[in-house]
């Protein structure tokens, strides 16, 4: 949150708006004049030479809902920067647990590589004494080859998850993921009325609501103020001061109308959206709940029979082959199943915790 180039791109769109924001009363640039005419004649015979000040201003009560509507703005891009920070955090906590997953997958590997490298070492001598065939031989350099490529690959994509997660975090200090094991990310249910989506539809409501209310106020006259100051450089000459109030009433009403009306329907269509908006973020949580159960329960069937059937295995593979009762072949490939169970159960926890942040950071982008 501190380093993201982004989110402090979003930090200063606030401030944007909040300068942007006026006063109570935003007064339009005052106009400053001088005139003449013969026909203004002062007391002592000559014309005057006038100047004078004009303010117009709107009716009070269109400035109340202007600043209204300004707050509104302010509100919504603080929103958005709630809704960029959920992201951001989901998909930190994305790329941290697929280095994790990277990590397991990577130890997957370098387990094989270390039984068939041994493998390799001796199938010379076991095709001598016919515990294995040639094919078996050949077989044990194919896979000996195809997991050193696959190990190249992790490393290449540990690397990449690496820089996107750099990316993200944008501090100059290096940073790695200890190899600790996948946890299960603790799921919360979330409160879709709390949502920075939906909480910027319900502020784009009341900003139209409001807009519409001040599209109405401005139907109100427009109050202008004059003060004007008349004198002359002749004997006995002497100063004069004036002023006058008047209003600004408009005319003709039908295309201030039209935008009140535009307004009105503006508003419907927004609820509208925010409508959709909740139905399409319940059936997206419904959806994802059905999902986390699905990867629940392979991980459920891992903890209650495959991790037992996995040491089984590796605990009779091992015991067999110390007995004679196999050769390293038939133990490689005993071993290179159990371990698969494992893999297999991380991949499902890869899935869940994605599901699982989907779920705690629930948002339906804007199309």
């Amino acid at each position: 949150m501190k380093n993201n180039k982004e989110i402090g791109a979003y930090n200063l769109k606030i401030e944007k708006r909040k300068a942007l924001a006026k006063p109570f009363m935003a007064l339009d640039k005052t106009q400053v004049y001088y005139g003449y005419d013969q026909a203004n004649v002062a007391e002592n015979g000559y014309p005057l030479h006038i100047i004078g000040m004009e303010q117009s201003f709107l009716f009070p009560t269109v400035n109340i809902y202007l600043n209204r509507m300004e707050d509104i703005e302010v509100n919504i891009a603080e929103q958005e920067l709630k809704k960029q920070q959920l992201i951001l955090k989901k998909n930190v906590a994305s790329a941290y647990y697929s280095v994790q997953f990277l990590q397991e997958k990577q130890l997957y590997f370098q387990r094989l590589d270390s039984l068939y490298s041994r493998l390799n070492s001796i199938a010379g001598t076991q095709l001598s004494l016919g515990d294995i065939s040639q094919l078996d031989k050949l077989n044990a350099q194919a896979k000996k080859q195809q997991i050193s490529l696959e190990i190249s690959k992790m490393s290449i994509e540990i690397q990449n998850e690496y820089s996107n997660l750099k990316a993200m975090m944008q501090t100059d200090e290096d940073f790695r993921i200890a190899n600790e094991g996948m946890k299960m990310v603790v799921v919360n249910k979330p409160e879709f009325q709390n949502s920075p989506e939906i909480k910027q539809y319900q502020l784009r409501s009341e900003y139209l609501k409001i807009s519409s209310k001040a599209e109405q106020h401005r139907l109100l006259p427009d109050i202008s103020l004059e003060y004007f100051y008349g004198n002359n450089r002749y004997e006995n000459s002497r100063s004069y001061h004036g002023f006058q109030v008047g209003l600004g009433i408009p005319l003709y009403w039908d295309d201030q109308r039209s935008k009140i009306r535009a307004s009105r329907f503006a508003t419907y269509a927004n609820e509208l959206f925010l409508q959709n908006r909740m139905i399409s973020l319940e059936a997206k949580y419904k959806t994802l709940q059905n999902e986390l159960q699905k990867f629940h329960e392979t991980i459920e069937f891992y903890n209650n029979t495959s991790k037992q059937l996995s040491n089984e295995i590796a605990r009779t593979a091992t015991r067999s082959y110390e007995a004679g009762e196999i050769d390293y072949y038939e133990f490689a490939i005993s071993m290179e199943n159990a371990m698969k169970l494992t893999l297999e159960y991380y991949e499902a926890v890869l899935e869940y915790n994605r599901v699982a942040l989907e779920l705690n950071y629930l948002i339906i982008n804007n199309p």
